[in-house]
């Protein structure tokens, strides 16, 4: 069984690589690529409601009407739990990442400002923490932020596992939040068209 879950722009490269998997049974839900499917899925069509709700359609076409637990199972080593519970110590966390991977995954540096400014007079007595690429972190033209000592991303699903609150921009950190069931603020660019709106589908 193949899957080709989300809807893209069209491509002739995907569309090569669909047609020399003839022998295989596709599961697509990209209207581009109805002709390569041996089953299209019409999830996606006018879709109101988040991704994560594919998944449940997808295991529906495979097995059958039915419950499925669709909860996330992040595993974390041993010693950068216990080295992210001896740096926060009895603390509470606000995180905030606010520059994705994606220039169009990015907040202004005017917008990180007010942010922060309302983070710290609405949560007092917490800890903001940034969180993102060390090197777009360096960026942020606010004097003496906190991050994390550790350049690893496991570090921070860790710290995510112990904050109280987080504010994202980056789709990896905000699954993460959810399957840990963080209250968290995300931040969407508007979609290319209003038939796929961003902020519902992906916050």
């Amino acid at each position: 069984i193949v899957l080709d879950p989300f809807e893209t722009m069209p491509s002739f490269k995907h569309s090569l690589i669909l047609s020399s998997l003839k022998d295989s049974y596709i599961l697509g839900f990209d209207h581009w690529y109805k002709r390569y499917y041996s089953f299209y899925h019409p999830h996606d069509e006018c879709l109101k409601e988040h991704m994560s709700t594919r998944a449940i359609e997808i295991l529906k076409h495979i097995y059958g009407e039915g419950k499925f637990s669709t909860n996330y199972d992040l595993h974390l080593p041993v010693d950068v739990e216990d080295k992210i519970k001896e740096f926060i110590g009895d603390t509470r966390i606000v995180i905030i990442n606010p520059l994705g991977a994606k220039k169009i995954c990015r907040l202004t540096f005017e917008q990180i400002k007010v942010i922060y400014q309302e983070v710290k007079t609405h949560f007092e007595n917490y800890r903001i923490i940034f969180t993102g690429l060390p090197q777009d972190l360096l960026t942020i033209p606010i004097l003496e932020i906190e991050t994390l000592p550790f350049d690893e991303f496991i570090y921070t699903v860790a710290l995510t596992k112990y904050s109280d609150f987080v504010i994202s921009v980056d789709t990896a950190l905000v699954h993460i939040a959810a399957a840990y069931h963080k209250p968290t603020l995300a931040f969407y660019p508007n979609s290319r068209t209003p038939e796929y709106p961003s902020h519902l589908i992906w916050s």
